[in-house]
């Protein structure tokens, strides 16, 4: 049997309310953003793309909470719980298959082993598990899903993976996009409590959830067939929009992470077109690109993933090692500096840290030396000698090598 056909969640989770009973007691709610929108709308492409969200934040409760608010639109959670990290990469492939053509909502990325994390992450956004040899050394093939899955945790990806001295992938970062869960209210992952405190609109939220799962996975799934017609249009529309609103230097990177937003809002259009959601066309649009906007803010800006690391690997070497591994040209000499990466010129209106070419492969360990200084150089970082990253220095030995001459200015940002 094919796996990709055989979704193993169909009969398990029925609707126990109607849709317009859930529309009527917590819709109101999600308008009003008490709960971002966004946290409600990204079950609506689990049909379209395979997609990880990823929650992170000091207080446990909040992003639970908010995969909580999944039940009405999937109903997919068995008992009012979600599936937890807390599994080997064999294990989540099977709660990945189990999942199949729904939604995978995980808590707590701090459970998985951080030496698996990264692999797990590619393996559930790729839709593929592992191949496998079977009983007599034949190719099985592999299990294979779709889904769109949420996950939750007071760390994340690049934070867990830093924790055993790994340095997260810019193919991880596209596939888990981290979004913080605070809304900046200083009530979580509320925007506006409606007279309780957050901790009653929590429990009055998992309760509604509780209540009303599944309510709207069938109607949205009807219409979704019905209409398909639809889908291909409405989202290349706000793809154009969405990709418009970025910067024209944004990286191949940047641009997919907007079309995922944008697939996100399409389907919130499409499901305000089938009066499965009573909220407005422009509140979701809105929130999907303040949403990306913020993303986008808090990764550093619209440069590829490698580029923005180069910049930090460079700035966090100057801060680490500064004069202990700089000599001072003016100086000459200093019995201080030992393993010397290069030279610190305070002459011109502006320091530089001029690196000798090992150095600058120690600074940039990890990552290609060349492109490295090419970011630098756009960045303004890197004062260069015409087209060449390198450029001719004189210093007190008397000798005149190419060097990287990076500013001061780095320091600054």
């Amino acid at each position: 049997m094919n796996p990709t056909t055989q979704s193993s969640t169909t009969s398990t989770h029925p609707a126990r309310q109607l849709l317009s009973l859930f529309i009527q007691q917590m819709g109101e709610l999600a308008t009003q953003k008490a709960i971002s929108v966004n946290c409600i709308g990204w079950h609506h492409h689990a049909y379209v793309h395979p997609h990880l969200t990823f929650y992170p934040s000091e207080h446990s409760n909040n992003p639970r909470m908010v995969l909580q608010t999944m039940h009405p639109i999937e109903g997919f959670i068995q008992q009012g719980s979600s599936d937890s990290w807390r599994a080997t990469a064999n294990g989540l492939e099977g709660t990945a298959l189990a999942h199949n053509d729904a939604l995978l909502a995980l808590d707590e990325m701090g459970e998985v082993d951080p030496k698996e994390a990264g692999d797990v992450a590619y393996m559930l956004a790729n839709g593929q598990g592992k191949t496998r040899a079977g009983k007599y050394g034949e190719m099985r093939l592999p299990a294979r899903w779709r889904l769109v899955f949420l996950s939750t945790g007071e760390v994340t990806l690049e934070s867990h993976l830093a924790s055993i001295g790994k340095r997260v992938k810019a193919g991880q970062q596209v596939r888990v996009i981290d979004l913080s869960a605070d809304a900046g209210a200083q009530i979580g992952v509320f925007n506006q409590s409606h007279g309780m405190n957050a901790a009653d609109l929590a429990d009055h939220l998992k309760q509604q959830s509780r209540q009303h799962c599944g309510s709207l996975a069938l109607d949205w799934l009807r219409h979704l067939t019905q209409h398909s017609a639809q889908v291909r249009p409405v989202f290349q529309n706000v793809r154009q929009r969405f990709l418009a609103s970025l910067p024209p230097e944004s990286d191949g990177q940047v641009r997919r992470v907007a079309e995922k937003f944008a697939l996100l809002a399409s389907a919130g259009l499409l499901a305000i077109q089938a009066k499965v959601l009573d909220w407005s066309a422009q509140s979701v649009e809105a929130a999907c690109l303040s949403q990306l906007n913020q993303w986008i803010l808090a990764r550093g800006g619209v440069a590829a993933n490698e580029d923005q690391q180069a910049i930090r690997q460079v700035r966090s070497f100057i801060e680490q090692h500064g004069e202990s591994r700089f000599t001072p040209k003016q100086i000459g000499y200093s019995s201080q500096v030992r393993q010397r990466a290069g030279w610190i010129d305070t002459s011109g209106p502006q320091t530089l840290y001029l690196f000798y070419p090992t150095g600058w492969r120690e600074a940039t360990e990890g990552l290609s030396p060349d492109r490295a200084a090419k970011a630098l150089m756009a960045a303004g970082y890197l004062i260069p000698d015409g087209n060449r990253p390198q450029r001719k220095v004189s210093l007190p030995d008397n000798t005149r090598p190419r060097m990287y001459c990076v500013k001061g200015s780095i320091l600054d940002d």
